[in-house]
């Protein structure tokens, strides 16, 4: 039997199997290993590695498109004060972000 790319399927299936029997075999990134890191690292990295984590950052930048995307010419002096008090806001949550990340999977 022929699949639709041209390859038999049951080749395909073969390899399917293969790489299902063998994926509980496969180690984890190196990045990831916090056995050997400091306290920052060890707090940071069940934090950054959750979807909540994940999807609040995507919050923050979609609040942050949103207010950028609110900036026009001859707007008033509160309106400014609230975009650079904003955009002060987002830049350390963005920092932080940054800090924890790094923290727990390094440089490399």
């Amino acid at each position: 039997m022929m699949s639709h790319d041209g390859g038999c399927k049951d080749e395909d299936d073969r390899k399917e199997k293969l790489f299902l029997k063998n994926v509980d075999e496969i180690a984890p990134p190196e990045f990831i290993d916090l056995s050997n890191a400091n306290f920052f690292s060890k707090f940071c990295g069940p934090i950054v590695r959750s979807q909540r984590f994940k999807h609040a950052i995507d919050g923050v930048l979609w609040a942050n498109v949103v207010v950028l995307c609110l900036q026009y010419e001859g707007r008033s002096p509160t309106m400014e004060l609230i975009d650079e008090s904003l955009g002060a806001v987002f830049t350390a949550i963005f920092v932080v972000e940054f800090i924890m990340t790094i923290s727990v999977i390094g440089l490399k």
